[in-house]
């Protein structure tokens, strides 16, 4: 093979064009709903389960404004993982919340958002109870009372995984 000739293709075409996979590579992506070519954005949330109740808000924002879910939210540019899970329990439970281990890892894609999503368990270690911010409502909610509940899409896999 000459150097200055491409390599062929799978099938062999050795054409110019053949080697640079325009016709068999993956699609582009979309471009972002803001128009940019910004990627998804990572969110963090925090699951505390104390006595058979989860706590959680009830979300004023989209996505998922009015559904109930746990506190968690964006993380901020510079800012750890653990650390915007932290701030995002205070802020719109007003616990302050000790963080523990992954729980569960997913995604949220609808046409005007990408979030990709990772929980953490968490336990209270001081604070008191109200529901600020983002969150409208903050409740501790028997575990088995959570039918009576919507949920955010994402609160179904999550609980899938905390159940299995």
């Amino acid at each position: 093979m000459n150097v200055n000739e491409p390599p062929p293709s799978p099938d062999g075409d050795t054409s110019p064009n053949a080697s640079l996979g325009e016709e068999t590579g993956p699609p582009a992506p979309p471009p972002s709903p803001d128009g940019g070519t910004g990627g998804p954005v990572v969110g963090v949330g925090v699951v505390v389960i104390e006595n058979g109740n989860i706590l959680l808000i009830r979300r004023g924002r989209q996505p998922g404004r009015g559904l109930w879910a746990v506190p968690g939210g964006k993380v901020m540019a510079g800012e750890t993982l653990r650390d915007a899970a932290r701030r995002e329990a205070y802020e719109e439970t007003g616990l302050d919340v000790e963080i523990d281990d992954v729980v569960w890892v997913g995604e949220h894609i609808d046409p005007d958002h990408h979030l990709v999503l990772i929980d953490f368990s968490g336990r209270p270690v001081g604070g008191d109870l109200r529901a600020a911010d983002d969150a409208d409502e903050v409740l501790w909610v028997p575990l088995d009372d959570l039918d009576n509940y919507q949920l955010t899409p994402t609160m179904y896999e999550l609980l899938d995984t905390l159940r299995s």
